[in-house]
């Protein structure tokens, strides 16, 4: 079975990838850590691209020196672990059947987005092309100058609860994320 999801996922994780920007503009800046982040969580993340699908089962960690996300595939095979320390640098470990142009920063970006407070990000974008907006508890915009890149929907005001998406415009994907349980909150 994971041999003919492999491709799948593959495809999928690499999709986010084209959403960089040019080499000569910068990405969105990691966001510092923020204290009200969840000691752990639990998640299921779904992606769709096209007539793609896949889904994962994730394992969110946070401490006052960084935060991981772990992320295993079909049959249990770890397939990256994402750890941004409290200097926000960025580390990975993909499993090698992944594509060289996956992107773990296009992931961890997409984490931030997601479930860091407005402020934060608002303040890792400051002086930059990017903006982001919230005009409600349930609806997150991300923006590079004029241009509407992605959209963040929640199903409750609280992101550690319950189902999120992630919708990107340009190409074209969507992540579904369920936390399940969300410890300390």
């Amino acid at each position: 079975m994971l041999s003919r999801a492999l491709p799948i996922i593959c495809v999928a994780l690499q999709a986010g990838c084209s959403l960089l920007p040019a080499k000569n503009e910068a990405p969105f800046p990691l966001a510092a850590q923020v204290a009200s982040l969840p000691p752990s969580a639990t998640q299921t993340l779904s992606a769709r691209f096209g007539d793609h699908s896949l889904a994962l089962q994730c394992a969110f960690a946070a401490d006052g020196a960084g935060w991981r996300s772990v992320c295993i595939g079909p049959a249990g095979r770890r397939l990256l672990t994402i750890t941004v320390d409290g200097d926000r640098r960025l580390s990975a470990q993909l499993d090698p059947a992944l594509p060289a142009a996956f992107d773990q920063q296009r992931m961890a970006i997409d984490i931030q987005w997601a479930f860091w407070p407005l402020e934060a990000l608002e303040t890792a974008a400051k002086d930059t092309p990017w903006r982001v907006t919230q005009t409600g508890p349930d609806l997150r915009q991300i923006h590079r100058g004029e241009r509407l890149i992605a959209e963040i929907r929640y199903a409750d005001a609280d992101p550690w609860n319950g189902r999120l998406s992630i919708v990107h415009e340009a190409p074209a994907y969507r992540l579904d994320l369920v936390t399940q349980a969300a410890n300390g909150r």
